[in-house]
């Protein structure tokens, strides 16, 4: 049997509701460390889950399948009773194994009888604690989930500008830690054991965005959404460069219509390669001709492309 999807299968059930808390978190060691499987493979199992899309899929025997099973459903019972969407996703597995209902429902009815009597486990030493203890007996970590719980992924919102990145040994990190902290909506989640953030600007403006993407510009780890679809970071920011060399400059207004190289071009860019030269090869696709309300001016009209039939 594939130890990999066989703990896939029950750790999707605990990022079934989106947040990993502490009482699961300490039932998932307990189970990988009782049917002695690699950290290896339990850090593969949870990769492939956190990628998204994840299906509960039956493995190996039918007995392995019902063992299965059992851990899905020590963990759903873990908090307490099982939830709604637990009762689906589990029932779906069930269907596919061919277990039935008064089946189901003894398992169940066993597990959670044995979950009472273990009590809790610590997350931080692993340590057993009666079921209504608020701290561990032997470390003292608190044993309340209701700030133990974590967020596995984020909501990204249908509309505006939001940038998620991960934590950064970079030097720039701490600010825009700061900056995204400040904006619209902020956000934190952990996924394949990194802490992630995402910062939310309900205008959509490229403008309100750009503090923080010019923090992040050394980060590797770091996704932009607009209006809820990635789009390639350039897209959004890839003018940053020269942005960044224009501020510099010793006269930033003229800056783009490259004054200081003297090279003049009309587009207000620089990069464009429209300099104001005769032989400048822009030139090739249009011509000048008078026209003016008022008084003869001279106009440059691009000659437009001709459409094959």
């Amino acid at each position: 049997m594939d130890p990999i999807p066989f703990l896939a299968n029950i750790i999707s059930l605990s990022h079934s509701d989106g947040k990993l808390s502490a009482t699961e978190n300490s039932q998932l060691e307990a189970i990988r460390s009782e049917l002695n499987s690699k950290k290896s493979d339990f850090a593969k199992a949870n990769k492939i889950v956190e990628m998204g899309n994840y299906q509960l899929t039956p493995i190996g025997s039918f007995t392995d399948q019902v063992k299965n099973l059992e851990c899905i459903l020590r963990l759903a019972c873990a908090d307490d009773e099982l939830a709604a969407h637990e009762v689906e996703l589990i029932s779906a597995f069930c269907q596919s194994v061919g277990i039935y209902q008064d089946q189901l429902d003894k398992i169940a009815a066993d597990f959670i009888s044995t979950l009472q009597n273990l009590g809790k486990i610590c997350a931080s030493c692993g340590s057993q604690a009666s079921r209504d203890a608020l701290y561990c007996p032997n470390c003292g970590a608190g044993l309340s989930d209701s700030d133990g719980s974590v967020q596995l992924a984020f909501e990204i919102p249908d509309k505006g500008i939001s940038i998620e990145f991960s934590d950064s040994s970079s030097t720039t990190f701490p600010k825009a830690l700061e900056i995204a902290k400040i904006s619209d909506g902020y956000q934190t989640c952990v996924q394949l054991k990194k802490n992630w953030h995402l910062a939310y600007y309900k205008s959509g403006s490229v403008l309100d965005a750009l503090p923080l993407a010019k923090t992040l510009s050394g980060t590797r780890n770091r996704r932009v959404f607009l209006n809820g679809t990635e789009v390639t970071w350039d897209e959004l920011f890839g003018f940053m460069w020269c942005s960044t060399q224009r501020a510099r400059a010793y006269r930033p207004v003229e800056y783009c219509f490259g004054k200081d190289q003297n090279r003049i071009n009309p587009s207000g860019c620089r990069h464009s390669q429209m300099d104001w030269v005769e032989w400048s090869e822009w030139f090739k696709y249009g011509r000048w001709e008078k026209g003016g309300l008022v008084g003869a001016k001279a106009i440059w009209l691009f000659r437009q492309r001709a459409h094959s039939p």
